[in-house]
């Protein structure tokens, strides 16, 4: 599972609640509880809060992180730019959203020199560079010369990444007293302040080259390298497939069950989850463990794969690939949803509604791969990074309409 920004909540809420009237039962992980299809059905008719573009992060690192870093929130003209320099300001920003961040950098940095903000642009560039390092130097350079709401969130998105619990809390901290309507970052800062909390004294660190694994030393412990390995198995498979391979190591969380669902406050069907970090709840290890915990990693490592290629990923192509990687059979769907409905978060959503998402998306990726390949569908990812549109993705990439290709699957036999 990973995180989104819900993108047409109310659309795909109603095309699931016909499809749980019809009785059609995707196949997800066993969960505790389900409520009746009925209840499921009305539960559906409410749509979510809030409604924005497709945007993983990330993470992604979830709503927040893709809103602190959202191109025109970062590098929002300032009123003080002389005019010289406005042509070039415009065209540092336009290189930015056009995922051309090394020549927007270089924009920024010599803009610094006539305009302080330029720094928050500069750090932006660095930061889609994954240069974090270099990201922080420039904001906390720009801050330098004056308070901003925007480069707080973002600096406090690159040390929650670095596992700095405590410097990303006090950023995010002070990015809510400037910004006290930013109700994404104030749940960012209390979802960190928990996991801090949960984490405690009791948690143990074990490292490889690629990951940095996080577990409670007292419950844990048996069971922390089968799942290093199992991580660098992942890491291995998956980045042969695509020819990509991560360098930044990924961090990794274990929950007891108990903390996973308390802190993390997932959905209760859920068994992992990827938000720019990847955290699982496992207990003791048996016979079954290996089996067990496998798919789980390599669905969420595929999240993280993906991720680091694109924070615009239709969350069908995000989940569907997942699956994939995941090993699961082939699924049987009868009654097709139009893939609109599958590009927004699944998060929002009951047990039976997911049941369906999932299954429809992995129908379509499927189908997505054996007309296309892996090294096909990288080249669409990478279209997501750059910002294009996904009809114009697929004509870039694929060579075919995204409504023709979602008329073809939709003719398929499954």
């Amino acid at each position: 599972m990973v995180r989104v920004i819900v993108y047409s909540g109310l659309g795909i809420c109603i095309i699931l609640a016909l499809y749980i009237h019809f009785n059609v039962q995707p196949d997800v992980p066993e969960v505790r509880e389900s409520k009746t299809v009925k209840e499921e059905s009305l539960s559906l008719q409410t749509p979510p809060a809030r409604e924005a573009e497709i945007s993983t992060i990330e993470q992604v690192q979830t709503e927040s992180l893709s809103e602190s870093t959202r191109t025109e929130n970062v590098i929002e003209q300032p009123a003080t730019v002389i005019p010289e320099h406005v042509l070039r300001w415009q065209a540092a920003v336009e290189k930015l959203k056009a995922g051309r961040y090394q020549e927007a950098a270089k924009d920024f940095q010599e803009l610094t020199a006539h305009e302080p903000k330029a720094y928050f642009g500069l750090g932006f560039s660095y930061f889609q560079l994954k240069e974090e390092e270099k990201a922080l130097d420039a904001l906390q350079e720009g801050l330098k010369h004056g308070e901003d709401a925007q480069a707080r969130k973002l600096i406090g998105t690159i040390y929650y990444r670095k596992d700095e619990l405590e410097k990303a809390i006090e950023h995010w901290q002070k990015a809510v007293e400037l910004d006290p309507k930013d109700s994404l970052t104030r749940r960012s800062l209390e979802k960190a302040k928990s996991e801090k909390k949960a984490q405690g004294d009791n948690y143990s660190r074990e490292s490889t080259r690629h990951f940095t694994l996080f577990y409670d030393g007292y419950v844990q412990r048996d069971v922390s390298r089968l799942i290093l390995h199992l991580l660098e198995d992942a890491y291995s498979y998956v980045g042969s497939s695509f020819n990509h391979f991560p360098s930044e190591a990924l961090t990794v969380i274990l929950y007891t069950k108990e903390d996973f669902y308390v802190t993390i406050k997932n959905p209760f069907w859920s068994r992992g989850v990827y938000d720019g970090k990847i955290r699982i709840p496992v207990g003791g290890v048996d016979e079954k463990a290996d089996s067990l915990l496998k798919p789980v990693i390599f669905h969420e490592y595929t999240h993280a794969l993906v991720h680091s290629i694109t924070q615009r990923c239709p969350t069908w192509i995000n989940e569907g690939l997942a699956m994939y990687f995941e090993g699961r059979p082939k699924p049987s769907v009868k009654k097709k949803i139009p893939l609109r409905y599958l590009e927004g978060s699944f998060m929002h959503l009951g047990h039976d509604a997911a049941r369906i998402a999932y299954k429809q998306s992995y129908s379509a990726t499927l189908y997505l791969i054996d007309r296309y390949g892996l090294s096909r569908i990288k080249d669409l990812l990478y279209a997501f990074s750059k910002g294009k549109s996904i009809d114009d993705a697929f004509r870039d990439a694929l060579s075919i309409s995204y409504e023709d290709f979602s008329a073809e699957w939709q003719r398929q036999d499954s």
